[in-house]
């Protein structure tokens, strides 16, 4: 169980959202352009969008109007539209069903996609079959619990590395979809000790690295290497070999490629522990008619599970999130729900409940991940405006990175300026992409939603350096864009109640018919 999560009430809250971005006066003579250091990307060939605003008024915008690659501020989207439909205290469901089975006793489980189940609650599932008497399990069912099979997310296929990010979500899965290989050097010229943070037999260890020292090659000789493959099993292998390096513990991640088998091997190992046997491996299939339920594992509530997801970018858990925002209301039977039925229910909420046309933002999946998805700067900031209405509000407050903290994507960012501590926001990383939307707040308790969506010039190849193309270049010019309306607005005195327009133009209008 997880603790209820909790929010600062009242904070930055409005009582309604006017229609999208008015239009308001320009500042008397120049005006400072805020958005200077991100226009100045696009001689080396970036392509900038941007805008700020306070409320109904527009500080600064360019290119606001255009779609860009939003990266993982998609999650903004799939998380405001989860606690929209599904609402904070929505939590994921496992269960295990106990049948007969030719006068022996049959186990099925039913999923329900949680993404944050682990290798402790598979453990906990298995101790408490236990204690309800099952020491033997003639047979083994995995019922996906009307989600389909399938466990790979839109476009997640661009790539096949096997980099834990890419991981996908399958409707039973463990850690994540992936697994954690842990390297320690021993004494010198002797083994290394190896050990993966999984006992599931769809991950195959071979290490043959040695600790470099003694009469051994050096590690500059023989350097160590890792190599992670898929077999034609599925399985996951890992392979190390060279010397390692006395001094240096080496830690590395891969997602597994069979997620769902993995997590059946994880399980039925997690049962052999708790001193259950297992007759045969888990097979897909329902709960048998007449089965009765015994155990279950709950998640936390989805006001806790939002802040890793947003804070630090999970893309298992959005897709996984996605997902469950298409299962059908009501009970009754329906069509297996995927990834595409979750897509239709995020467009469905963005044009339904926050009034955003379908050319401000078009989704193919949840995380953002490769060249899934198209948003423009507009859009991303009125749906900012519009959470900001919701009673929720403080719960998708709490989610975001918060610059210099200790934790979260944002932790790097601003730190030591004046803005430390007062910018909430989601970032988002491409190869050829940097986005960052979220929050300033102003010393009168009223924040600034911005968003900039930055792409690069095109990369000649995977792996390889973009010409002209600096990703930390590109989030300093937009850190520096922040300080500069800071101390516009804040240094200049103008901060408490200025409704007057720093920068920028007129909003188009197919977005002045905007939210409720």
């Amino acid at each position: 169980m997880g603790r209820r999560a909790s929010g600062r009430a009242g904070l930055w809250t409005v009582s309604c959202v006017a229609p999208f971005l008015l239009a308001v006066p320009v500042l008397a003579g120049p005006a400072p352009d805020l958005l200077a250091p991100l226009k100045a990307l696009e001689s080396r060939g970036a392509r900038v969008g941007a805008i700020m605003s306070r409320g109904d008024r527009v500080l600064a915008a360019h290119r606001a109007d255009e779609p860009r690659n939003p990266a993982s501020v998609s999650k903004v989207f799939t998380g405001a539209a989860a606690l929209d439909r599904l609402g904070p205290e929505f939590r994921f469901v496992t269960t295990s069903w106990r049948f007969a089975s030719g006068g022996k006793d049959g186990v099925a489980i039913r999923a329900s996609g949680d993404p944050t189940l682990t290798r402790k609650s598979l453990e906990e599932m298995a101790r408490c079959l236990q204690q309800q008497g099952v020491r033997r399990i003639a047979r083994l069912v995995l019922d996906p619990g009307g989600l389909d099979p399938g466990a790979t997310p839109p476009r997640f296929d661009r790539k096949a590395t096997l980099a834990p990010y890419r991981a996908g979500a399958a409707p039973f899965q463990v850690d994540l979809g992936a697994v954690t290989l842990t390297v320690r050097p021993g004494k010198p010229g002797e083994p290394t000790s190896a050990s993966l943070s999984t006992t599931s037999d769809r991950v195959v260890l071979d290490n043959r690295s040695v600790t470099a020292g003694g009469s051994s090659p050096g590690a500059r000789k023989d350097p160590f290497r890792v190599r992670a493959r898929e077999d034609p099993d599925g399985r996951l292998v890992i392979q190390v070999s060279g010397r390692l390096s006395g001094r240096r513990v080496h830690v590395e991640s891969f997602r597994v490629p069979d997620p769902q088998g993995h997590a059946l091997g994880a399980f039925q190992q997690a049962l052999k522990d708790a001193g259950i046997a297992v007759s045969s491996a888990g097979q897909p299939g329902t709960v048998p008619p007449g089965a009765r339920e015994v155990c279950r594992v709950e998640s936390a509530p989805l006001a806790e599970i939002l802040v890793p997801m947003i804070r630090d970018s999970l893309n298992p858990v959005a897709e996984a999130i996605l997902r469950e925002l298409g299962r059908p209301a009501g009970k009754g039977e329906a069509p297996r729900v995927g990834f595409a039925g979750g897509v239709t229910a995020l467009h469905r909420f963005l044009r339904d409940q926050v009034g955003i046309p379908e050319a401000g933002a078009r989704f193919r999946n949840g995380s953002g991940l490769y060249d899934a998805n198209e948003v423009t700067p507009e859009a991303t900031v009125h749906l900012l405006r519009w959470v900001r209405a919701q009673p929720w509000f403080p719960v998708f407050r709490e989610t975001l990175a918060v610059a210099g903290a200790d934790t979260g994507t944002m932790r790097r960012r601003l730190k030591g300026s004046p803005l430390e501590g007062r910018v909430r926001a989601k970032t988002g990383t491409l190869d050829r992409v940097v986005s960052l939307a979220g929050y300033l707040e102003l010393p009168d308790g009223d924040p600034v939603e911005f968003a900039f969506l930055v792409e690069g010039p095109p990369c000649p190849s995977e792996g390889r350096k973009c010409p002209g193309w600096d990703r930390n270049e590109v989030r300093g010019a937009m850190d520096r864009a922040l300080v500069g309306l800071w101390n516009t607005l804040v240094e200049s005195g103008s901060a408490q109640h200025d409704s007057r327009q720093v920068s920028g133009g007129q909003v188009p209008t197919q977005f002045q018919r905007g939210g409720p």
